[in-house]
């Protein structure tokens, strides 16, 4: 029997109630995304939406989307891709909404763009894949979506191994380590991880296993592009080593007296294209975590030479990149176990980056700044959770959410006669 072959899927979401009802519409995008196995990008505003379309349009020109709105933005949004000349990048469009009838002139006015009009997720996704049928080829845009509702899910599920050896490990087994049947790449970082740990195997001080790790920026580097995939298979393998780098730093830290507690501001610069830029834009006064190990600097210079702030902007235009800067601030005291480390004593080159966050560390995203004509993005960001407090809760297999009058991560749990309805036609 031949297997069937999977059409890719691209969906953009737009919804400007995603502040009043993001946890139902998060919800409903990971339902859509599940029926259709599509990727899904959800945007929130006109400015959102026309720098993505933009991106699109010089990046993957081929590609098509499948454009879903909710009701009470319909008309401008349909009527704003029509003026702009996006209309060519979509198959059609579909009117998410409770009450149809409402809406139902407004389909008979853009009837060559929408489509269909739904009032639930599934019946979108029905939808959504008949509109993808219609057409003989399309480009997939790979893109993690969106959601801060999305991302803890990912790092929680995903990460449980890591999370179960994290302050647990004392010393980690190289038969753990054994290459199993991977791809080239996956094979590749497994082989780095085990000779790495062979080659320290009686090292019992936790300086010189992190001096090590940071001077191997082979290792470093491969192992945050693996970590940053979100493929559980990838974790089973390197659990064990990142769970005993994170116990060393932690045990560093707490020895040395390197966590950062003050109130300080730390920076990180580094290029995205809008895409990726999506993942902290979609997250505009709410929350985000990494799966990785982060490298930080007190130096704003630096981090302006990291994200290229100051190449040509030509030559960034041309490769569609924004410069990117986080500028981030501890809010904690000392009565919290921190979560970041000064590593300044340890760093084999001068002038390096010279603080590590510990993955599982969340951040409350207070401004983000775009300057479209330059293409510069600047970000404020305040660290809220701590590393101890989230792996207690993916044990627990607890979601938590973010209680911003105390900074701080608490239990969520979604009661059924409490879940907040989408009211995207209200």
């Amino acid at each position: 029997m031949t297997e069937e072959k999977i059409r890719p899927i691209n969906i953009i979401y737009h919804d400007e109630n995603y502040e009043q009802f993001y946890q139902s519409i998060l919800e409903d995008c990971l339902t859509i995304m599940k029926e259709t196995k599509g990727t899904l990008i959800l945007t929130k505003n006109k400015q959102q939406l026309e720098l993505l379309l933009k991106y699109i349009k010089r990046t993957t020109p081929k590609s098509k989307y499948a454009l879903i709105t909710n009701g009470r933005c319909s008309e401008t949004i349909i009527s704003f891709i029509k003026k702009k000349g996006y209309r060519d990048l979509f198959v059609k469009a579909c009117i998410y909404c409770n009450n149809i009838s409402k809406y139902q002139q407004i389909q008979e006015n853009h009837k060559d763009f929408i489509g269909d009009l739904a009032a639930d997720p599934k019946s979108i996704a029905n939808i959504i894949k008949s509109y993808f049928d219609i057409i003989a080829d399309n480009e997939k845009v790979n893109c993690n979506t969106i959601i801060n509702y999305c991302t803890y899910n990912y790092y929680y599920h995903l990460h449980k191994v890591i999370a179960d050896n994290y302050q647990k490990l004392k010393s980690y087994e190289i038969s753990k380590f054994k290459p199993k049947v991977y791809g080239n790449n996956k094979e590749d970082i497994i082989v780095k991880i085990y000779n790495f740990s062979d080659s320290l195997k009686n090292c019992n001080s936790c300086q010189e296993f992190i001096f090590n790790y940071l001077k191997n920026d082979d290792l470093a580097i491969s192992l945050n592009k693996l970590l940053n995939k979100k493929e559980k298979s990838d974790f089973d393998s390197i659990s064990y080593f990142v769970g005993d780098l994170m116990y060393k730093i932690v045990q560093y830290g707490s020895e040395m007296r390197k966590g950062v507690t003050n109130e300080i501001t730390l920076y990180k610069g580094m290029q995205l294209n809008i895409i990726d830029l999506f993942e902290f834009i979609k997250n505009e006064k709410l929350f985000i975590a990494f799966p990785y190990f982060m490298m930080l600097t007190s130096k704003k210079e630096l981090a302006e030479v990291n994200s290229k702030r100051n190449l040509n902007l030509i030559q960034r235009k041309d490769k569609n990149i924004f410069s990117v800067i986080l500028n981030i601030k501890y809010l904690h005291g000392d009565e919290y176990k921190p979560s970041i480390f000064d590593l300044i004593d340890l760093l084999p080159y001068p002038d390096e980056e010279e603080f590590i966050v510990l993955p599982f560390t969340f951040f409350n995203i207070e401004k983000i700044k775009i300057d479209e004509k330059n293409m510069n993005v600047d970000i404020d960001m305040n660290v809220i959770g701590k590393s101890e407090i989230l792996e207690e809760k993916i044990k627990l297999g607890q979601r938590i959410m973010y209680e911003k009058e105390k900074h701080r991560m608490i239990p969520f749990c979604i009661n059924d006669k409490n879940k907040i309805k989408n009211k995207n036609n209200k």
